[in-house]
This record gives structure tokens, sequence and C-alpha cells, in this order.
């Protein structure tokens, strides 16, 4: 069950993610730090969802100090690094 919890949280994140990227880019309204911010946040937000959804299937127990610790610092390295690799990669595609 928590695996069903996870793959939900993921695929929500994602969709909600794209779905923002996408609305933006085709109203033109959108820098490249706002783009890499914009996915930044959104797979900050992803990750931090998909690791701590399995804890609420049923049974799954309270997750131990040392795990919450562990996903939040996971979650934040995880969007600090996508925003300077979208960063570096619109450097590299020639965007302003």
């Amino acid at each position: 069950m928590s695996t069903v919890y996870f793959i939900c949280a993921a695929t929500a994140g994602i969709v909600l993610t794209v779905g923002t990227l996408r609305y933006f880019i085709q109203r033109r309204e959108l820098t490249p730090s706002q783009h890499a911010m914009i996915l930044s946040v959104g797979l900050f937000v992803t990750w931090i969802a998909s690791f701590f959804a399995p804890f609420l299937a049923p049974n799954s127990g309270t997750p131990e100090k040392a795990v919450i610790v562990l996903g939040m610092a996971l979650s934040i390295f995880i969007g600090i690094l996508t925003y300077v690799i979208v960063r570096i990669v619109l450097v590299i595609w020639g965007s302003k």
C-alpha cells in the first residue's frame, strides 16, 4: 500500500510541476531564473511528498527523527541541485 502512496505523490508532483512550467512557457513570461526556480521548487515538493507519503499508509509506523532529517536534507539537496543544473543547461543552450 505504501508503494501506491509513493506513486500517487510522485505522479501528482511531476504533473503539477510540468503543468505550471508549460503554463508560463506558453504565456512567454518566463525568465531563465524563473524557469529554474519553478522546476527546483516543484521537484523539492515532489521529492518531499514522495519521501513521506509511504508513512501515511496503514500500519506503516511513525518515522524516526533521523529519517525525517534525512528526508528534509535530501529534498533540499534535490531542489538546489535542480536549480543549478537547469541554470547551467539554459546557459549552454543560449538562453538569456
